[in-house]
């Protein structure tokens, strides 16, 4: 988005800075080394303290410029401490800034009433305050300069007096000469009373007759230039004023001088002598003449560069988002709101919203790091916005997930193309380092329709529709239909069910027989979930996506191992002739990429009291891809340091790296049942099968047929050497006290 062309013309130059000697008197430790640290790296030398008392007690003994005070101590509060130093004839002169917890219009009142010249509220920005303090002891050391002038003159008054009572002149001459002492002190106290009600940094004094402005060489040194670089004219003022900001200065000017504001007081930008325009505060005070009439003007001016650029700089961050500077979701959702009342005013006037997810975008996260995550989302914005037009709003919504609103859209056509179009710059891989990750994104669209009530209804449709393209295979866009909304009520639903479940202990394990193939006896069983609902069982197949999704399927996991093992345990002590019988558990995706699945397992082999050598963990080729090798064994060797069996499940299915396969400690692999049940004579399917299996034997592990049923089938996989079989020809999966018999019974195949 364009930034404010304002801002743009700022050159960021520090605020010029004199140091000071500083009194800092705050309660908090934390926050009064804070603030000595930030003031002595402005170059200021810092006196620091934590109670009202000790402070009145260094102030009479140190000579300091300026006391910056917390209203809340714990002895004397702020205010009533400024009170006492400027009541006091040896620490009257320093300034007093209070500081506040929060605005506190009170206490405010209360301390400029007892003499601090500011008052700032936490937190504090160090810019805003460092730019005060500077403008407070500049105000501070103008009038100290113009107290001593006078102070010079005075005396110089009385010694003239002085001189002309020595003297013993005429009478007429030494009243002429007294008058003429007496008018050069009053002009000069004059202009001191002026001065300190108007100085604050650069000084000017414009006089109305005349038409001359006098400046001061700190308000000239402001704008770059020399003491003797400009004459005392208004023009070298007047012609500086930014042209959008002149008419607005002499507003004010006018409204002041005809008496209608106390003071004049107008922010605006000034040409500095290298061609950039700084933004200065300035304040001024009239005064009149005998007859009433304005006669002259005297203030200050004041550099408040940095400070507007921290204006403009929170201002731009409150509506975008710091890591790719797109807009955020809140200036995304005021625009779709305008874009919505244009629709409403005229059907015509149609606009889309297309919102954009990364599709499994948490994979890249917890792979390759948050650093990396950042790093991908700021170049993936760059990359989309040239698909994109001036005219439309790109923003990032929330994490992975962006929006683009396109206005003035003839049909949904358009909206389409841009779809395609960002699948097309996809296709390329980003580099990030030394390392090239390829992305692809889900997109959702909806157009505006005079329906949506706002635009945080239109944007869930949006995402209700992204969300429907991950789900039908990602890389791909969907366009908003009332069906969605629907499946994302009744899946919602499902989760709260789903958590009601966990609560509840509404789950079950079937268990369906391994069969080893050597000697046809069952040689162990895989534990499979079940949800029970008052309308029958719940296959894994419906809530296990969702449980993965959620999170939830953290403590459904963790469940299952304690069951199984609980219920291993059990056989095994009922049947102790059958020592080297095995369960086989499936391991959660998440549980496993969340390094959570080694504890899991440490727990329920601990809380049941199983050998490790009685367990095997089942996990997918996808589970095991999603991560780089060297963090795959990791938590593979881990695993197997508690001496369990590792098993690949429906193995062929997935995209091994078979490059790195054989270093993984993998003890089976289980061939997926879509091989075995199309295995025919001479069939395709069967040389794959007979791959699988010289591939596992060259590898040193063993084989699982899955999904055997038919006695052909059975012959088959042992004619080509696989170790075991599982599938309805032995047993359909059962209940555990229906397995417990069909242990007892003890078929053979």
């Amino acid at each position: 988005m364009a930034s404010d062309p304002a801002a743009s013309q700022v050159l960021k130059t520090a605020v010029y800075q004199r140091p000071g000697h500083i009194l800092a008197v705050a309660a908090d430790e934390s926050f009064r080394k804070k603030l000595a640290g930030e003031l002595a790296k402005q170059g200021h030398t810092v006196l620091a303290t934590a109670d009202g008392q000790h402070a009145l007690d260094l102030a009479q003994g140190a000579q300091f410029d300026l006391a910056v005070v917390e209203v809340a101590l714990p002895d004397i509060d702020g205010v009533e401490l400024c009170r006492r130093l400027k009541a006091n004839a040896g620490t009257r002169h320093p300034a007093v800034m209070l500081l506040a917890a929060a605005p506190n219009v009170e206490a405010q009142v209360r301390g400029l009433e007892g003499g601090a010249s500011d008052f700032l509220s936490k937190p504090l920005a160090w810019p805003v305050l460092h730019a005060r303090i500077v403008a407070v002891l500049e105000q501070q050391r103008t009038v100290a300069s113009f107290q001593a002038e006078h102070e010079r003159i005075e005396g110089r008054a009385r010694e003239c007096a002085r001189e002309l009572q020595a003297a013993n002149a005429g009478l007429q001459k030494e009243i002429a000469r007294r008058t003429q002492v007496e008018k050069i002190w009053r002009d000069s106290e004059e202009r001191c009373a002026l001065v300190e009600r108007g100085a604050n940094d650069g000084l000017w004094d414009w006089d109305f007759v005349t038409k001359q402005v006098h400046f001061s060489p700190r308000w000239k040194n402001m704008l770059g230039y020399g003491p003797n670089e400009l004459k005392d004219h208004l023009d070298e003022w007047l012609t500086r004023v930014h042209p959008d900001d002149r008419v607005g200065l002499r507003d004010d000017i006018q409204v002041h001088v005809s008496g209608l504001s106390a003071h004049l007081e107008h922010e605006f930008r000034m040409l500095h002598k290298d061609g950039t325009y700084r933004w200065v505060f300035c304040r001024g005070l009239a005064t009149k003449n005998a007859d009433g009439q304005p006669c002259r003007m005297a203030g200050s001016q004041t550099d408040i560069t940095e400070r507007k650029l921290a204006e403009f700089k929170a201002a731009h961050d409150a509506f975008h988002d710091e890591l790719t500077g797109l807009a955020n979701r809140a200036l995304f959702l005021d625009r779709v709101g305008q874009a919505l009342a244009r629709t409403r005013q005229n059907a015509n006037a149609k606009s889309a919203v297309l919102y954009l997810g990364i599709d499994r975008f948490e994979i890249i996260n917890d792979g390759l790091g948050f650093q990396t995550g950042n790093a991908l989302l700021a170049a993936f914005a760059k990359r989309l916005q040239r698909c994109l037009r001036p005219t439309d709003t790109f923003a990032r919504l929330a994490g992975e997930e962006f929006g683009v609103l396109l206005e003035d859209v003839r049909s949904l056509a358009e909206a389409t193309a841009l779809a395609n179009s960002i699948h097309q710059v996809l296709t390329d891989p980003f580099q990030l380092g030394d390392r090239e990750v390829f992305v692809t994104a889900s997109v959702g669209i909806v157009l505006t329709k005079t329906k949506y009530a706002g635009a945080e209804d239109l944007v869930r449709d949006a995402h209700t529709a992204m969300h429907s393209a991950m789900a039908a295979g990602k890389s791909r866009q969907e366009t908003f239909a009332s069906g969605m909304h629907a499946q994302v009520l009744t899946q919602l639903h499902m989760e709260n069910d789903l958590r009601q479940a966990i609560k509840g202990r509404e789950f079950c394990l079937w268990y369906q027989p391994i069969v080893s193939l050597q000697s046809g006896r069952v040689s162990g069983f895989e534990a499979l979930i079940r949800w029970r609902r008052p309308y029958g069982l719940v296959q894994p197949s419906d809530f296990i996506h969702l449980a993965e999704e959620t999170e939830l399927i953290l403590p459904i996991t963790a469940w299952v191992f304690h069951e199984a093992f609980a219920q291993m345990r059990d056989w095994l002590k009922q049947f102790p002739e059958r020592a080297g019988m095995t369960v086989s558990v499936n391991a959660s995706g998440t549980a496993f990429s969340e390094g959570h699945l080694h504890r899991q397992v440490a727990e329920a082999l601990k809380e049941t009291g199983i050998a490790g050598s009685s367990v095997k963990v089942e996990l997918t080729e996808g589970v095991l891809m999603q991560h780089d090798d060297g963090s795959t064994l990791a938590i593979l060797s881990q695993l197997k340091s508690m001496e369990l069996g590792l098993a690949i499940d429906d193995f062929g299915t997935g995209y091994s790296n078979l490059s790195y396969m054989h270093r993984l400690p993998i003890d089976i692999l289980k061939i997926d049942r879509s091989f075995v049940s199309s295995m025919g004579p001479g069939g395709k399917n069967s040389e794959i099968v007979r791959t699988i299996k010289a591939l596992a034997h060259n590898l040193g592990m063993v084989t699982v047929a899955e999904g055997v049923e038919t006695q052909q089938q059975l012959d088959q996989i042992r004619e080509l050497g696989c170790e075991y079989g599982q599938g309805f020809l032995f047993s359909k999966p059962l209940p555990a006290d229906e397995a417990g018999q069909l242990l007892a019974a003890d078929p053979k195949w």
